[in-house]
């Protein structure tokens, strides 16, 4: 039996191998595709990989410090005066993008309470 002709029939678009029913993929934007010889990654940053060595740097030696004061009986004017040490050892810390949350590590590991002008006098 032969199936009765349509007048549609004949305009039926063939589909690529590479496109769905839909059409061609489109892919999420940011990515593309290259040849291996062309892909490579980005210079690091040295600077801010520095910094982030330095905030780990930093928040060792502020426990370091919290544990000594702990362990002598310690106050504020002993942790300023510790600190200040810190703060010369890493300068660069004080205009570190992560200096907030550096602060929110100090006031929850010393063993007194921090006022927000003790907090930012520390990096003065």
């Amino acid at each position: 039996m032969v199936p009765l002709a349509h007048s549609w029939s004949e305009e039926v678009d063939e589909l690529d191998k590479g496109s769905g029913l839909m059409g061609k993929a489109v892919m999420e934007q940011g990515v593309s595709v290259v040849a291996a010889e062309d892909f490579s990654f980005g210079a690091p940053i040295s600077d801010q990989g520095e910094q982030l060595g330095d905030l780990a740097d930093v928040q060792e030696e502020i426990k370091s410090i919290c544990g000594i004061l702990a362990a002598e009986d310690g106050n504020k004017e002993d942790f300023f005066s510790l600190f200040e040490m810190i703060r010369n050892k890493y300068p660069k810390i004080a205009s570190s993008p992560s200096l907030d949350s550096l602060n929110v590590f100090i006031r929850e590991h010393v063993p007194f309470a921090l006022s927000e002008e003790e907090l930012e006098n520390l990096w003065a």
